[in-house]
């Protein structure tokens, strides 16, 4: 509500006065129901039908990708299935879990590599839209049993 008003005060400003701002609305205010095509009845509580981001990973079908680095020139490659023999020390792997990226760093691979992985795992969650809850998780080899869920989307 106060992010809405200081929005909604910057917009009066920038318009030199040229807009009317209205503070608040109540609850039973007709005009703002027939705005958006429904009536208070229609909020559920948060309780009520909520998606929490566990239900959310298993969810989505894990995808699984290779980043390479042949000849100065970065490959990105999409597996056919998250297994664990796709997994090779000198390259980086995303796979991407839903509301988790993996980044699963080879002992071989180079620094772009690394990289690029991470900038890669950064625009899959924005350009998929995954939200504020989105984590990327970087898992260096030999560590995988430290990382939580990851071992679990290895088939």
């Amino acid at each position: 509500k106060s992010k809405a008003s200081v929005i909604a005060h910057n917009l009066t400003i920038q318009r030199n006065g040229e807009t009317s701002k209205e503070e608040d609305v109540g609850d039973d205010n007709s005009d703002f129901w027939e705005a958006l095509g429904g009536n208070k009845g229609d909020i559920k509580d948060v309780g009520e039908d909520s998606i929490n981001a566990k239900d959310l990973t298993l969810k989505h079908d894990p995808k699984m990708y290779i980043l390479s680095d042949v000849d100065s020139i970065l490959n990105v490659s999409e597996c056919d299935s998250t297994d664990k023999s796709n997994l090779v020390s000198d390259d980086v792997c995303l796979i991407d879990a839903g509301t988790k990226v993996f980044v699963w760093i080879g002992k071989g691979s180079s620094l772009r590599e690394q990289s690029q992985a991470m900038l890669l795992a950064q625009k899959v969650i924005s350009g998929f839209n995954r939200g504020k809850g989105a984590n990327i998780v970087r898992v260096l080899e030999g560590q995988e049993g430290r990382v939580k869920g990851f071992n679990e989307l290895l088939a």
